[in-house]
């Protein structure tokens, strides 16, 4: 309420509830920023938690695959153990070419020269080519005749025609 004094002065009168409304009205126009504050640090703490259980799931794959890939090698018995059967599969292969050479060799027939096929050979392409070289003196032969005057550019009626006028000149 207003109030005007004696000296002409104007006093304003507070009313205790109209305070506490003002107050009430300024802790509700600060709640919906805490709330939302509040709703962000959960938010935030969730995707954190979240995070640390997926970490947590990948270290403890990662640990389960480091235990596996050790018992695995140790079964095999360390790097001594894979030498070994490495050198043995190579003398296993030298031993199958070894046989396979073995087998392949020709037991039954008389052993033949290379120098000799070779010789051979000459004297049959040589026969081959002395009796396509006949062939074709026995082709020429039958050619016929090469003739000995000049073709006419005219055929025989025209030749005769042409005669006559020039027997006319």
């Amino acid at each position: 309420a207003i109030k005007v004094d004696n000296n002409s002065h104007i006093c304003i009168l507070f009313d205790p509830g109209a305070v506490a409304t003002m107050k009430k009205r300024k802790l509700y126009q600060t709640e919906p920023k805490k709330i939302s504050n509040v709703k962000m640090t959960l938010e935030t703490q969730a995707m954190n938690l979240e995070s640390a259980a997926h970490t947590a799931s990948t270290f403890q794959a990662m640990s389960a695959g480091t235990s596996t890939m050790a018992k695995i090698r140790t079964e095999m018995g360390g790097i001594d153990s894979v030498d070994d059967v490495m050198m043995d599969i190579q003398d296993e292969m030298q031993m199958a070419d070894e046989v396979n050479t073995a087998i392949g060799q020709t037991v039954i027939g008389p052993n033949i020269d290379d120098d000799e096929l070779m010789e051979e050979l000459e004297i049959m392409q040589q026969m081959d080519l002395q009796s396509k070289l006949d062939t074709v003196e026995l082709g020429a032969s039958r050619l016929p005749t090469v003739p000995t005057s000049k073709p006419s550019r005219y055929s025989k009626p025209e030749e005769e025609d042409l005669r006559k006028l020039e027997a006319e000149l």
